[in-house]
């Protein structure tokens, strides 16, 4: 049998990033991209409970996702990639980020 190549080895193993640059530049990608999609999303999501009950769900969502989404997002990177990461975190933009926040049972 043969070994097989750096690149036939990185198709075969989902495409985890092949050096600590890539690896490096997918962390710092991911950390950005993941804390502003957190704080995006918490944001909208954030004020359906009305006066007082959304405001403090906003403020929550607004000091914790970022950090939450910059977590997530920088070890995904790491892993995965810069363009990988991106192409996940524009998805997960799209598809919750359209979402409804109302909580009316009637809407």
């Amino acid at each position: 049998m043969r070994e097989l190549t750096q690149i036939e080895s990185q198709q075969i193993s989902g495409a985890v990033v092949a050096s600590m640059e890539e690896a490096l530049e997918g962390f710092l990608w991911g950390l950005g991209d993941g804390a502003m999609t957190g704080m995006s999303i918490a944001g909208k999501f954030g004020g359906a409970g009305g006066f007082i009950i959304g405001g403090i769900a906003q403020l929550v969502g607004y000091a914790l996702t970022p950090f939450i989404g910059g977590i997530i997002g920088g070890i995904g990177g790491a892993i995965f990639g810069r363009d990988m990461i991106a192409d996940t975190l524009a998805h997960y933009r799209e598809s919750v980020g359209t979402g409804n926040v109302s909580h009316s049972l009637f809407s």
